[in-house]
């Protein structure tokens, strides 16, 4: 699990694509990090339109979600918010041994 985490994580960095949201969501989820689960599954869901049809992935997603928040109503409201943050997820930390600056 952990090696496939690093993958999709470095994957989900460099393309935001919904599919790779959702099983990275899902190994989150499996390893019980809920909070970084919830974030990937409401950044995929955030990437199909809003009055389109969702992908049974996006399907999913959305009943995990409602799931862990107890109704539609309140997935919508937090898929809002995530609309309006970025993610920490997506921050990258890259080392400067010599602390030299570009």
């Amino acid at each position: 699990m952990d090696e496939a985490r690093k993958y999709l994580l470095a994957a989900w960095q460099i393309g935001d694509d919904p599919t790779i949201s959702y099983h990275l969501g899902r190994i989150y989820e499996t390893q019980r990090h809920k909070d970084e689960s919830t974030e990937l599954y409401l950044a995929a869901l955030n990437s199909f339109s809003p009055n389109g049809t969702l992908s049974d992935d996006g399907k999913d997603m959305r009943t995990r979600l409602v799931a862990s928040f107890g109704s539609d109503a309140e997935v919508d409201k937090r898929l809002e918010e995530s609309r309006k943050k970025k993610s920490p997820l997506r921050t990258v930390n890259i080392a400067n041994p010599t602390a030299s600056k570009v």
